[in-house]
Order: structure tokens, then C-alpha cells, then sequence
């Protein structure tokens, strides 16, 4: 090395110091080093200390920050049983799958709204308000949105689709305007897309894009999206060298995963099964195409009801009186709820709920009828 005169006194370059890594921020090879005495020290630290632990302590404050500012529990499902399964709705892809008649984009659907009234306010405990983004890829909003409102109001779905039939029912008709209503007193906190809006991956990811920019602008840091599917298997690709659907279905849940990551977002998908599945109780290898999709969800609901499969048949149902009818019942269906799959909580088994199909209406059922429908499973 060439020898340095005391008017520029000069220390080794931090390449040959740290063995080939220079910190720009520090020094650089010709740099002169008016306050000689300081130097060593400095190169000490870096060598200590260099910029890869800084960084790593950072990222381990920013994990322990984040943690602190979730609150005790994800957003409200607007079902107890499914809150204390996962500890309420939290970060990642989840999968809720049925086959025909079986009530999963109905279940899909109550959940949204579930999601959107519930989680309207901010707390210590619950530090960011729900915006529910839903995409129908099946159903178009002419008939969604008349669903939520006869799961709302509890009334008929046909009576909330089509008003001129219930005229003449003045109570009937008052419950539909005020499910209206509440559609109108929510548009802060949901909006739906359906098919004729998009259904590639590319405009739902666009779409979460948009929304989130546009909720920072109303009011910053204050929400979070809560995203909606309808169903996984319909989501297209607009990108072209996916012809074959299992190359398809991988790109779609690596691609959810990722945007549940970016935006910090609940991601739920409505998911179907292979058609050689009609009779039995479902396992998560009956899941379409499985792989990767199954492998990347966090939570996996299979949806099962025996009314939906085999009609008066079905051993396990509740009973609904006619009101047309008095002392006249029918057997009205179960959902099975069979939590498969579960990386927010260490829950796994089965929840049930009362099911109403005309209504689009659910309801949680006691400890006791829960158990009751257990044991006759196990039978």
C-alpha cells in the first residue's frame, strides 16, 4: 500500500477493511479523514455491527409493532363459531368449499355482510374499521344484492327480488325498503363486483389497488379490505401460458397469497369439488384441483348439508314450521361446517348452523344441538 503523508492521512478502504463490503454511507477509499483519532472506532462499530444486523433488528421491531397493533382478535365473522375458530378474520387466503346445494357462496355471501356491519369502528383492541370487497364471478348483482337484503330482513329472496309481487304486503314490502336502506347506509364499507365488471386475477388485484388508495384518501391508516371470491375456480388469467387449468389454479392462489400479504388483507374464496364427490362427507383432497391451492390457504371450511344431498332422506336436519301451515314442519337443512385446515388457531372439527335457502339466512346453533348433531355423525 502506498504510504500515506500525515497531511492525508488515510485509512484502508472499507472493501479491504469488512472483506469486500463498503457501506456508502460511511467512507470511501479516497476519502480524507479530517479527525483521524475517530475513525477507528467508527470502523470497529461497522464491523460489529454491520448494516445486515441493523436491518435484521429493524425488521424484528417493525414484526413486534405490528403484532401489538392488530388488536386481540381479526374482524368480526359475524358467527361466534367461527371467531373463536380462528380467532376471528385475520391476514391470508381462505378456502370455504362445497359441492351443488350446498350453500357455500350463500354462507360466502352472509359473511361479506357479516364482515361490513360489524367491524365499523376502531378500538385499541381493533385498530382498523373492514371495507368487504366482493367479487361474483357466478352471479350478477341484480341477484346479490337482493340475497343480502332477504338475509337481512328475513324475508323470501323472491320477495326481495321482485317488489310487484308483494304489493298488496304492505309489511313484507316495508322490510325490503329497509334492507335497501341498510345497503345505502353501508356503501362505506363494501362494494360489489361481478363477472360483468371482471374476473380476471389481474383486475381483482387492480380493483384491491384502487380501493385501498381511494379509502387512504377518505380517511388514512383507518381501514383495512376484507376480500371476497365467488368462486376461486372462475378466476381467469388474462396474462396468456395458462391453458391448462391446474397451471392456472397454482398461478390464482400464489397470486391471492401474495395480495393477502401486500395489503394486509383477509382473502375468502367460495371453492368447488371434483364431480365424483356426490354422496359422502368431503376431505380436502375432494377440492378441485388441489396442490398448491390447498397448500397455500390458511383456513379451509368444507361445506357439507345432508338435505341439500339427499332431500327427506337426510338424517340430519332441524325442523321448520309452515307458516302457512300451522303444526305442519319441514325438514330444513344443516350446514356442516368442518374446519379441515387451520393456521390462525389450533381449532379443528366440526360447527353447525341453521340453514333457511329461500332466506339466504343463517343462524348459530346452542352447545347442545351442536353436540346432538355430533353424535348422530359418529352413529
Amino acid at each position: 500500500m502506498e504510504e500515506m503523508t500525515t497531511d492525508e492521512q488515510r485509512y484502508p478502504s472499507l472493501d479491504e477493511v469488512l472483506g469486500g463490503y463498503a457501506d456508502e454511507h460511511l467512507l470511501t477509499e479516497d476519502a480524507v479523514v479530517p479527525d483521524a483519532p475517530i475513525l477507528p472506532e467508527v470502523v470497529k462499530n461497522h464491523i460489529q455491527n454491520p448494516p445486515f444486523v441493523q436491518q435484521m433488528l429493524q425488521k424484528i421491531s417493525d414484526v413486534d409493532t405490528y403484532a401489538w397493533n392488530r388488536g386481540q382478535m381479526g374482524f368480526d365473522f359475524g358467527f361466534d363459531c367461527l371467531n373463536k375458530a380462528f380467532n376471528g378474520m385475520n391476514t391470508g387466503l381462505m378456502l370455504i368449499a362445497g359441492g351443488a346445494n350446498s350453500g357455500k357462496s350463500a354462507l360466502l355471501l352472509k359473511i361479506l355482510w357479516n364482515v361490513a356491519r360489524k367491524n365499523k369502528f376502531i378500538s385499541e383492541d381493533h385498530p382498523k374499521m373492514a371495507f368487504s370487497l366482493y367479487f361474483s364471478l357466478d352471479d350478477s348483482n341484480n341477484e346479490l344484492m337482493p340475497r343480502i337484503v332477504a338475509s337481512d330482513q328475513r324475508i323470501t329472496i323472491n320477495q326481495a327480488l321482485y317488489p310487484k309481487s308483494i304489493q298488496d304486503q304492505p309489511v313484507i314490502l316495508e322490510k325490503r325498503e329497509a334492507g335497501l336502506a341498510n345497503l345505502r347506509e353501508n356503501v362505506r364499507y363494501f362494494a360489489m363486483h361481478d363477472a360483468n365488471d371482471g374476473s380476471s386475477i389481474e383486475f381483482i388485484a387492480e380493483t384491491m389497488k384502487t380501493y385501498q388508495e381511494q379509502l387512504n384518501m377518505m380517511a388514512p391508516g383507518e381501514y383495512r379490505l376484507a376480500v371476497f371470491i365467488d368462486n376461486f375456480h372462475d378466476v381467469t388469467v388474462s396474462a396468456s401460458g395458462y391453458s391448462e387449468d391446474n397451471a392456472r389454479f397454482d398461478f390464482i392462489s400464489g397470486r391471492l397469497n401474495e395480495l393477502a400479504i401486500e395489503f394486509d388483507a383477509p382473502i375468502m374464496c367460495s371453492a368447488e369439488f371434483r364431480k365424483n364427490n356426490t354422496q359422502k362427507r368431503p376431505q380436502e383432497d375432494d377440492i378441485k384441483s388441489t396442490g398448491k391451492v390447498t397448500y397455500e390457504s390458511k383456513g379451509t371450511i368444507l361445506v357439507y348439508n345432508e338435505v341439500g344431498v339427499k332431500g327427506d332422506n337426510a338424517d340430519i336436519y332441524w325442523d321448520l314450521e309452515d307458516s302457512n301451515n300451522p303444526g305442519v314442519f319441514r325438514k330444513m337443512p344443516v350446514m356442516e361446517l368442518h374446519i379441515a385446515k387451520n393456521k390462525f388457531n389450533s381449532y379443528k372439527g366440526r360447527q353447525f348452523l341453521r340453514f333457511i335457502p329461500e332466506m339466504a339466512a343463517f343462524f348459530e346453533v346452542q352447545e347442545e344441538e351442536s353436540q346432538r348433531y355430533q353424535q348422530m355423525m359418529r352413529g
